[in-house]
């Protein structure tokens, strides 16, 4: 909304506000590698905030989410297999287990979540959906303390929180308009 012009209330920008603060609070400073690391984070939620707003701004967003989703994985295919070739780090020669996982994130990912993300945009709008989609966060604290033996740190719990509070309030300020909708 702010490079569209969209409208912003009071709820919305508040819901970013604590979804940022939680974000922070989730990410865990230190250890080598970490500017790159911030930088290119920043260039993914740069680029992905792009392909959010395009995706919900252009004539794409009448088409099919399964559509949407393969033209964008088939961009995505393209540059990524462009990179790895000119970069000499292409490579087929993995492990099999190395196949199922990459697989399982075929499945995961490009199946199932880019066009559950898509419909998402053309759903509620991409503001909103960039917001509820602050919940990954939660995801990787959850998936990363259960199976990867990492400690939820009192700043993760509160991130978390921070975040559920974001989503929760997106999400009863668009349930309140609705009602208003109807009832009006």
């Amino acid at each position: 909304f702010l490079v569209c012009g969209g409208k912003a209330g009071k709820k919305k920008m508040l819901s970013l506000a604590l979804g940022l603060a939680g974000v922070m609070a989730v990410v865990e400073f230190g250890g080598s590698g970490q500017l790159l690391g911030l930088v290119l984070a920043l260039f993914s939620a740069l680029t992905c905030a792009f392909k959010v707003l395009w995706t919900e701004r252009s004539s794409i967003a009448s088409l099919d989410s399964l559509k949407i989703t393969l033209y964008f994985c088939l961009c995505d295919c393209i540059l990524a297999g462009g990179a790895g070739l000119f970069t000499g780090q292409l490579t087929f020669q993995m492990s099999p287990m190395a196949w199922v996982y990459s697989l399982l994130v075929a499945i995961f990912v490009s199946v199932m979540g880019v066009p559950l993300f898509n419909y998402g945009i053309c759903a509620v709008g991409a503001s909103t959906a960039a917001i509820l989609s602050t919940l990954e966060p939660i995801t990787s604290v959850v998936l990363g303390w259960l199976f990867m033996g990492e400690t939820l740190t009192a700043y993760k719990i509160i991130g978390c929180l921070c975040i559920i509070a974001s989503v929760l309030l997106i999400s009863l300020g668009r349930q309140r308009s609705s009602n208003k909708k109807i009832d009006g």
